[in-house]
């Protein structure tokens, strides 16, 4: 079987219905016209900085520009971590003067650049699928529902991410066919795995028939993941990792002076305390992701050289291959963790407690999604996983943009110009319901 994303449309035509993918890093818009989903340009890219800058004139900067800016105090990025939480960002904007906002208000601004940047050749953009992580929880979907909605943006519907990457990728119309399918989504602060059979009968068999329908369908059997785990932990494993190499041999470089008998003795440990003080201060990860990120890409052995400076002192140091791998071990283990979790079934005994009852089928295709996984590290590592039942991961070079793509499908499906396609998706988290109570005598709410 093979899996592709469907081909660009050469012609703008028919009537135009968006999708909208809301990432932790970048953000992507999509269009379904004339059968098909294309990437819509936002600011002349593909993808767009899901990172907002604040101005103290009151306006704000989206994308490139404050990308420019991480690490300023007046600059949030990987806000969507903090989706449906209290947290509050106190920034310092650019004349002294002090600005509260939360992450659904830099959603906000995320959204409205996203449209108001958008190609204006698809018109103006006034409602959208939003996608939202599998692992979203009530809480953090009702923020993005308010995101869309202070962006002036009315919200068709929600669709989970990776199952946004299958509807993106689809498969080929051959008949008779059905796959199981991992769709891996790892982008810069969540994580999704989500196990789905996707299946084209033309005449559902028999004993299938109370499972699926005819034609193409997409089942989700699984969802797991981790939705404060991606490319940021990457980075900063790496960063860490290289931090404490760097530390250690300062230690022993500290000890083997004190055993000397150079005269200089003295200036050489006020030098070598003066260093390490200087990396605890400036080896920050907001200052070396961006060299990192580009780094950990590198299939060969490369080492990078950096010189520091900060405040006007001066300090080269360089990663190596051991910083990479320790760093991504670390990584791994959790990302693996995600996706046994993914493919181990349990279920809720009536006592409330979880019972393990098997493990699913590997799956034999894994669609990569998220910048994520365009790491090279991370695709063998998969392939190394599942190598028992022959893995094909096709090409991950639409990986930044596969999500935004299957939205503008699923806003298709919504808006019934695609008819002829069968989602079936599941809930990964419990739903209650809050009502009043008894606590030790007293009548309270959230029971």
């Amino acid at each position: 079987m093979q899996v592709h994303l469907y081909e660009r449309s050469p012609n703008i035509m028919g009537k135009f219905v968006f999708g909208i993918d809301l990432g932790t890093t970048n953000s992507a818009l999509a269009c379904y016209t004339g059968g098909v989903p294309e990437t819509v340009l936002v600011q002349g890219k593909r993808t767009m900085p899901s990172v907002v800058w604040y101005r103290a004139d009151g306006t704000t900067v989206v994308g490139d520009v404050a990308y420019t800016r991480k690490g300023q105090k007046d600059v949030v990025y990987s806000s969507k971590r903090d989706m449906g939480t209290d947290t509050v960002y106190h920034l310092i904007l650019e004349d002294g003067s002090t600005k509260d906002v939360t992450p659904v208000e830099v959603a906000a601004e995320v959204l409205k650049a996203i449209v108001k940047g958008a190609d204006k050749l698809y018109g103006k953009v006034t409602e959208a699928v939003i996608t939202v992580p599998a692992y979203f929880n009530e809480r953090q979907r009702a923020a993005t529902r308010q995101a869309a909605e202070l962006a002036g943006i009315k919200l068709i519907s929600m669709i989970n991410e990776p199952t946004a990457a299958a509807l993106a990728y689809g498969v080929d119309k051959a008949e008779d066919t059905a796959e199981n399918v991992l769709v891996c989504d790892v982008g810069g602060g969540t994580t999704d795995i989500t196990l789905m059979n996707i299946t084209n009968f033309t005449k559902v068999p028999e004993e299938l028939e109370d499972v699926i329908q005819p034609g193409l369908c997409f089942n989700v059997i699984a969802s797991g993941g981790n939705n404060r785990l991606g490319g940021d932990d990457y980075d900063e494993s790496i960063i860490d990792t290289a931090k404490t190499r760097l530390l250690r041999e300062y230690a022993a470089n500290r000890k083997a002076i004190e055993k000397s008998s150079d005269k200089d003795r003295t200036k050489q440990l006020a030098d070598n305390t003066h260093t390490v003080k200087f990396l605890r201060r400036n080896f920050t990860p907001e200052k070396y992701k961006p060299i990192v990120e580009k780094w950990k890409k590198l299939d060969d052995t490369s080492k990078l050289s950096v010189t520091c400076t900060a405040d006007g002192e001066q300090l080269n140091f360089t990663f190596d291959e051991t910083d990479l791998d320790v760093g991504f071990k670390a990584f791994w283990r959790e990302i693996n963790k995600c996706i046994e979790d993914t493919l181990t079934v349990t279920h809720i005994t009536e006592n409330g407690d979880e019972q393990f009852v098997g493990r699913h089928t590997d799956p034999r295709i894994c669609i990569p999604v998220g910048g994520s996984t365009k790491n090279p590290r991370l695709l063998q590592a998969i392939k190394d996983k599942f190598q028992n039942s022959g893995m094909t991961i096709p090409n991950s070079a639409f990986a930044d943009e596969a999500i935004a793509l299957g939205a503008a499908v699923q806003a298709a499906i919504v808006k019934g110009i695609v008819n002829n396609i069968t989602l079936k998706e599941i809930n990964p988290l419990p739903i209650g319901v809050e009502t009043m109570g008894e606590r030790n005598g007293k009548e309270v709410a959230g029971i």
